[in-house]
């Protein structure tokens, strides 16, 4: 691999770039990326935002040395939560000025294609079984995630890699229960912050073991949904020892 970046690099890189991914975050999604098999990599984000985890992955491909990333978002600030369309009387902040300025700024604009469209849209262009990796974190509406999950699942190759932004919000965490967090293609959770990762097999066989972690993330995702309304209040030393509650649930390294 070559220009290989530091973490530091990294977290330098997205200084200036708003948006709510966690250094650690985009650490481990830098990192699945830079750790896929030998060649050129397909990389799919759904949402955006203002760049910061596009620069993340666009980073990984860029010390890869061959690859793209490929960073769907309308632009249009009508998801400006990301939860769903803005409450009345809220003003649209549209981002992709500010994304591609971020993007430059960040030396991966060669890395990185901007699709100006919704992720439905943007699903014909790629092919089935050609995509590596796919974050997903646009619209948090259970029947938008359900319909990504559905839409995308087809565009994974047969061993790729999945994550999913902000599992324990109410649309996204009703999505992965319903139709990640259950025996099949989805296997070794492991959930980073705020972050939740998958390894893919379409062709994989479950084993026990794998139905076991799934079933331990799924009562972590419960636990954290429901104690989510009152993080704002929660001192530190009650969400360390969330944390390691959540790690002997289900294992220390599915808690990074």
């Amino acid at each position: 691999m070559e220009g290989t970046a530091t973490r530091r690099e990294l977290e330098r890189a997205l200084e200036q770039v708003e948006g709510w991914l966690y250094p650690d975050e985009a650490w481990a999604l830098y990192e699945v990326v830079r750790s896929l098999p030998e060649g050129p990599v397909k990389v799919v984000e759904i949402g955006s935002w203002k760049g910061r985890s596009a620069i993340a992955l666009g980073l990984a491909v860029k010390a890869r040395g061959s690859g793209r990333v490929f960073a769907i978002d309308p632009h249009n600030g009508e998801k400006l939560t990301g939860t769903g369309p803005l409450e009345p009387g809220s003003t649209p902040i549209p981002t992709l000025n500010e994304f591609q300025a971020n993007i430059y700024r960040a030396g991966v604009e060669p890395f990185v294609e901007t699709l100006i469209t919704t992720s439905q849209s943007a699903r014909s262009r790629f092919a089935d079984k050609s995509v590596d990796f796919l974050f997903v974190d646009g619209s948090h509406l259970y029947p938008d995630v359900k319909k990504d999950i559905e839409d995308w699942a087809s565009a994974l190759k047969d061993a790729a890699v999945i994550a999913f932004n902000d599992p324990s919000d109410p649309g996204v965490y009703r999505a992965l229960r319903e139709l990640i967090l259950r025996p099949g293609p989805f296997s070794r959770p492991r959930l980073v912050q705020n972050t939740l990762f998958f390894d893919f097999g379409r062709h994989a066989r479950s084993q026990s073991s794998d139905r076991r972690t799934l079933q331990r993330m799924r009562l972590v995702l419960w636990l954290k949904f429901h104690a989510a309304p009152l993080w704002p209040f929660m001192p530190y030393w009650l969400v360390r020892t969330g944390r390691r509650l959540s790690a002997r649930i289900v294992g220390p390294r599915a808690i990074c």
